[in-house]
């Protein structure tokens, strides 16, 4: 039985890291010591933000998205969800990623806005993992005025 004390330093992680607070950007990642068990924490995305500089509209930056599995069993991606058309992800889903650490890395083509100033826009990739339904990456950057 896992003591009071144990169990609040547990659950004060947990909510830091993001495990019971929603997760943020990030998918959950790291080792959950509960009981004196490791749990496989499952899937993660590196990185979760992507800071894109500043650029004149119609410029198109490329970035590289790792989805990676930590958990003892292959997990499937279904999609992704773009919240702009200025969001391009070429990639064919649904696609596998091996089991025990392995990896895919999903290429990500972002169009800076017409509109001068500051953006931010989000991806998010969709599992088919029981605690783990999303993988979200958020990417940010200034469009330059002229």
């Amino acid at each position: 039985m896992i003591s009071y004390a144990k169990w609040a330093v547990v659950a004060k992680w947990a909510l830091l890291t993001g495990l019971l607070a929603g997760g943020g950007y990030a998918g959950v990642a790291g080792v959950l010591q509960v009981a004196g068990k490791r749990t496989p924490a499952g899937l993660s995305v590196t990185p979760p933000e992507f800071d894109l500089g500043e650029h004149k509209a119609g410029h198109v930056a490329k970035v590289s998205v790792q989805l990676v599995n930590d958990s003892p069993t292959p997990a499937r991606i279904l999609g992704v969800y773009k919240d702009c058309t200025c969001l391009m992800v070429d990639t064919p889903f649904p696609v596998e990623i091996p089991a025990g650490g392995g990896a895919i890395t999903i290429p990500v083509e972002v169009v800076f806005p017409a509109a001068p100033g500051p953006f931010v826009n989000k991806l998010a990739f969709f599992t088919d993992e029981q605690n783990i339904r999303q993988l979200r990456v958020k990417l940010v950057g200034v469009t330059s005025r002229g």
